[in-house]
């Protein structure tokens, strides 16, 4: 379950009592996450000529006012769907990544109909400022950020130490080798200090994530956790997110951090990032040396003192799933006049 499904689960959860809900899975072989209680799922495969049918069948048959999409392949179906059907309800488009693609081919491909499907919009909401300005929001209607937030149990408390954590799917593109190559460079200055790296996530690297680990003799210090649905003890007894993407949008795991008090270290993957704080960290580029100097002086910095992590957690309380969500629902009510709507 990636960031993008997580906000999604999370605004569903602190929807309006007004608000009713159905969910049209098109990647159910996705299985790591349930709809919450209350909440109808329908299974519906994004696979076979008959997809686009049955799509068209589940959205007449639930009837709704408004059609909310996440990817931009269902995105360009649902679009056709609504201009071929003549459809009434309103379709909004919710961008969470810079890149149509990590293939920039695909991304070449799906361009052109990202463009066609968004006269069909009558909203489009970007997950930060750089989501707004990259390819999968070009030629947007009505584009608007706005951030998810996430929900997280703060009052855990946990004996802390200079845990650094990496949390993602295990895949080239977050680049987690990249992060440990690094790491024991700096295994003497990490053992020294105390400090410890803990790995939470699965994927197709996971294998080789482990050998590094066992071949580099890293055990002693570094952690690989697996996959976790939640991280809040995690985060209760970490100094620092390290992220070493190639590209992101606003990964949900920035607003866990941050509404910890931890501090973020991350490689320049989005064109800004809005949520951070003087006490965070973007690096200037992305190789491994900037990433080792910056590890290197936040291994000497040290842990942050009690009332400190305590000001970042207060700082960034707007970024809590309940307050998100009530504002998200408020800007779709307000744009699309949805007031009188029972």
């Amino acid at each position: 379950m990636g960031g993008a499904e997580k906000s999604f689960l999370n605004r569903v959860r602190w929807a309006p009592e007004k608000i009713q809900t159905l969910i049209l899975n098109t990647r159910p072989e996705l299985n790591m996450w349930d709809s919450p209680p209350g909440i109808p799922s329908v299974d519906c495969k994004r696979n076979g000529i008959t997809f686009p049918l049955r799509l068209r069948n589940e959205i007449k048959q639930f009837s709704p006012h408004v059609v909310t999409l996440r990817s931009p392949i269902d995105f360009i179906f649902v679009a056709l769907i609504k201009w071929v059907s003549r459809a009434k309800w309103h379709l909004i488009y919710e961008a969470h990544s810079t890149r149509l693609s990590q293939n920039p081919f695909i991304g070449s491909l799906l361009a052109p109909l990202m463009r066609l499907s968004f006269s069909q919009t009558s909203l489009s909401i970007a997950v930060s400022k750089s989501v707004a300005r990259g390819s999968q929001c070009r030629g947007a209607r009505d584009l608007t950020v706005h951030y998810f937030g996430a929900d997280v149990d703060s009052s855990i408390s946990e004996p802390r130490k200079l845990n650094f954590i990496f949390v993602g799917r295990l895949i080239p593109l977050k680049q987690p080798l990249l992060l440990l190559s690094v790491v024991s460079s700096l295994s003497a200055l990490f053992r020294r200090t105390g400090a410890s790296l803990q790995i939470v996530g699965v994927g197709p690297l996971e294998s080789q994530v482990k050998e590094f680990i066992e071949k580099h003799e890293l055990g002693s210090f570094v952690e690989f956790g697996g996959y976790s649905d939640n991280l809040d003890s995690i985060y209760s007894k970490s100094e620092y997110l390290i992220s070493t993407s190639k590209f992101e949008g606003l990964p949900i795991t920035f607003f866990e951090a941050k509404l910890h008090g931890l501090r973020i270290l991350t490689f320049p993957s989005s064109g800004d990032f809005d949520i951070l704080g003087p006490e965070d960290t973007v690096l200037k580029n992305f190789t491994e040396q900037e990433l080792k100097t910056a590890l290197k002086v936040a291994l000497l910095d040290g842990v942050l003192s009690e009332s400190i992590r305590g000001e970042i957690q207060v700082r960034n309380q707007w970024m809590l799933a309940k307050r998100c969500a009530i504002s998200y629902y408020g800007l779709i009510e307000n744009k699309l006049d949805l007031s009188k709507v029972n």
